[in-house]
C-alpha cells in the first residue's frame, strides 16, 4: 500500500483548518501548529516506520521557522518529500530551505485547490520513486552479494563457514533488538570473511580450530580485514559496510566496542556495534573461552550485554539444538551442518567438518557423488 501520509504545517489554526477541508479524504492528513510539535510528530511517525511522505510548512513561525523545521526534518526522515507554503518568506528564509532540506517545492499563499493537490501528488509520486529506486538499489546489493558469498563458499569452504556463523549470530542480535542500519548489518555479515580468499585454508582451519599461528600466518590473517576495505571500497553504497569489515577485530584480546554506547539510539542498537559484537563473539568461541567467561570479557571490552547474550544464546542452539542423522547425499538439505569431514571413495578430502550446508555446496557436493563417487552415509545435524 503507497504511503499517502502528509504533515501540514502553520502557526495559524485557521489555516490548517481551510487545508483541511480543502484536501479532505484525498490524503492521510495531520496537521500541526508549530515547528517544534511538528518534528516532534515527524520523529515518532520515523521510529514507528510510518513516516510522513511528504511535509509542507509555512516559512514564518515562531521559535522554529520553515526553514529550520525541514532542515530537522530531512535528518530524521530523509526520504520525505518537503515543501514550503508561505505567503511572508523573505529571499534569505527561501535560500536556506533550500539549500539546507531538499526542498521540492516552493507555493505562496493563497494557493488554490487545484494547484496544492497537483503540487502534493507530483510529491507523492517524487516519494514513491525514492523508494522504488532505493528497493531496487538494495535488492540488486542484496543479490550481488549473495552471488559471492555463494562463489567464497567454492574458493574457500573455511571462509564460507565462518560467514555462516557470523551471520547467523548477526541475525540473532537483530532478531532480539531494534537495530537502526539493519540491511548494512545483513551485508557486512554476508561480507566479513570475503577478504580472507588471501589466506591460505589450511591457516583458516587453524584459526577455526583455536590453534596457535606462527608469526608468518598470524600476518596473514591480520590482513583479511583490511584487505576486505580496500574491494567494498570501491562498491557504491558499500562505504560504510567496507568500514565495518575493515576494522573488525582477528584476535579477542586486541577487540573493543567501536561506539562508547551502553543503550540503543533512537532508531535502535548501531548496526557497527552489532556487527562488531558479533565477529567478537565469534572469535572467542573459536578460542574456546567458556560463555561465562567470554561473557565478561566481552563487557570488559566495552561490548553491551544485550548483544553479547543474543549472540552467545544464538551460538549456543547453533552448536547444542540439532539433531544428528546420517543422510545420503540426496537427502541433505541447505541449512545442515556437517559434523564429519566427507571423503571422495578415492579418500580425498571434500568437505569439512563444521560446514553449513548452502546451495552452491550442496551442487558441489551431489556433482562430485555423481562423477567421482562420495563416502556415504554423512553425518548431519540438522
Amino acid at each position: 500500500m503507497s504511503n499517502r501520509r502528509v504533515l501540514m504545517v502553520d502557526d495559524e489554526q485557521r489555516v490548517l483548518d481551510g487545508l483541511r477541508r480543502m484536501l479532505r479524504g484525498r490524503y492521510e492528513l495531520t496537521t500541526s501548529v508549530s515547528g517544534a510539535e511538528a518534528i516532534g510528530l515527524v520523529r515518532e511517525s520515523t521510529e514507528r516506520r510510518e513516516p510522513f511522505a511528504v511535509v509542507v510548512s509555512d516559512m514564518q513561525m515562531p521559535v522554529v521557522n520553515g526553514a529550520a523545521l525541514l532542515a530537522s526534518v530531512n535528518r530524521i526522515s530523509p526520504d520525505t518529500v518537503l515543501m514550503i507554503l508561505s505567503g511572508q518568506a523573505d529571499m534569505s528564509a527561501t535560500i536556506a530551505a533550500v539549500n539546507n532540506s531538499s526542498l521540492f517545492r516552493f507555493l505562496t499563499k493563497p494557493c488554490g485547490a487545484e494547484d496544492l493537490t497537483r503540487a502534493l501528488d507530483d510529491a507523492l509520486r517524487q516519494y514513491e520513486l525514492l523508494h522504488a529506486e532505493r528497493d531496487l538499489l538494495e535488492r540488486t546489493l542484496n543479490g550481488a552479494v549473495e552471488v559471492l558469498t555463494e562463489l567464497l563458499s567454492s574458493a574457500s569452504p573455511v571462509a564460507a563457514a565462518r560467514t555462516g556463523r557470523v551471520r547467523a549470530l548477526v541475525a540473532a542480535v537483530t532478531g532480539a533488538v531494534e537495530v537502526a542500519d539493519g540491511w548494512e548489518v545483513r551485508l557486512a555479515s554476508l561480507l566479513s570473511q570475503v577478504g580472507c580468499v588471501s589466506v591460505p585454508e589450511e591457516v583458516l582451519r587453524r584459526v577455526v580450530a583455536g590453534e596457535e599461528l606462527g608469526d608468518a600466518e598470524r600476518a596473514l590473517v591480520a590482513g583479511h580485514p583490511n584487505l576486505a576495505r580496500t574491494l567494498l571500497g570501491r562498491v557504491p553504497r558499500l562505504e560504510r559496510v567496507a568500514a565495518w569489515v575493515g576494522a573488525q577485530p582477528v584476535e579477542l584480546a586486541e577487540a573493543r566496542a567501536p561506539l562508547a554506547v551502553d543503550a540503543p539510539g533512537k532508531r535502535g542498537w548501531p548496526g557497527e556495534l552489532v556487527f562488531a559484537t558479533a565477529v567478537t563473539c565469534l572469535l572467542g568461541v573459536e578460542g574456546g573461552v567458556p560463555p561465562e567467561e567470554l561473557a565478561a570479557r566481552l563487557a570488559e571490552q566495552g561490548f553491551p550485554a544485550p548483544l553479547v547474550s543474543a549472540a552467545l544464546g544464538a551460538e549456543l542452539v547453533a552448536t547444542g539444538g540439532r539433531v544428528l542423522r546420517s543422510l545420503g547425499v540426496d537427502e541433505i538439505l541447505t541449512g545442515h551442518l556437517l559434523d564429519q569431514d566427507v571423503l571422495t571413495t578415492a579418500g580425498v578430502m571434500l568437505l569439512r567438518k563444521g560446514e553449513p550446508v548452502t546451495d552452491t555446496l550442496l551442487i558441489r557436493l551431489k556433482h562430485y557423488a555423481r562423477t567421482v563417487g562420495v563416502e556415504e552415509p554423512i553425518q548431519v545435524l540438522c
